[in-house]
């Protein structure tokens, strides 16, 4: 591998699965290659961490993320700038959104509140049948 070539990072899923590492490790050469790990690693922001760590300060870098680790560069992405990155390969990955309003509140309240709200929608869903003569 040439000094040209950039280093490469890549960003597995959920599976993690390490086994084709030393693949990687041959094609590209231990030292122009990084990768995460999933490993006591508990919130986005943990992951970003970790992706951030590898990132070469002076050189060119590419990054590669399938599953999940596709979801933490598109959330990296979306964060901040990276100058040195050459190239970013998404495989299987979606943005991270963030959930609505009401569900944020709503599993806020106590658990026997959700229940009793959801016992008395489903209790009144037939009741607008007959309210509005059966025309929806």
């Amino acid at each position: 591998m040439s000094e040209k070539e950039p280093f490469m990072i890549l960003a597995p899923g959920f599976s993690n699965y390490k086994r084709t590492y030393p693949t990687y490790e041959e094609r590209y050469g231990k030292e122009n290659f990084a990768y995460t790990t999933n490993y006591k690693r508990y919130s986005v922001d943990d992951h970003l961490e970790e992706i951030e760590s590898l990132i070469p300060e002076n050189k060119p870098f590419m990054i590669a993320g399938y599953s999940m680790g596709g979801c933490n560069i598109i959330e990296l992405l979306s964060r901040r700038a990276l100058s040195n990155c050459k190239g970013v390969v998404l495989i299987g990955a979606a943005r991270i959104l963030t959930p609505h309003w009401f569900l944020n509140f709503l599993f806020k309240l106590p658990v026997p509140l959700i229940y009793f709200l959801a016992i008395f929608i489903a209790l009144l869903f037939p009741f607008n049948f007959i309210v509005s003569g059966f025309n929806l």
